[in-house]
């Protein structure tokens, strides 16, 4: 994997936790949008497979007791251009 680019605003201002899922799916669900200016998307890096060339968001999920990395892949029919 190569990151190849960010869809971190400013990295001095705390993003926002705000999820967009107006027909109720969670962040996590395989058909959720792709929502640049909401959590999770908000703190992501874009990476690109140095194999297959397909592109993924990358971002790290911290708890109380843990850190994840997370990783999805970018499909465009999901995105949205939802305002805050």
């Amino acid at each position: 994997m190569q990151e190849v680019g960010t869809l971190i605003e400013n990295p001095f201002e705390e993003a926002t936790f705000r999820e967009f899922h107006p027909a109720g799916s969670r962040y996590d669900s395989p058909d959720a949008p792709i929502a640049p200016r909401y959590f999770p998307y908000n703190r992501c890096t874009v990476s690109t497979c140095l194999k297959c060339g397909r592109h993924f968001l990358r971002y790290t999920e911290a708890g109380g007791y843990f850190v994840d990395k997370r990783i999805r892949s970018l499909i465009a029919t999901l995105i949205v251009d939802a305002a805050i």
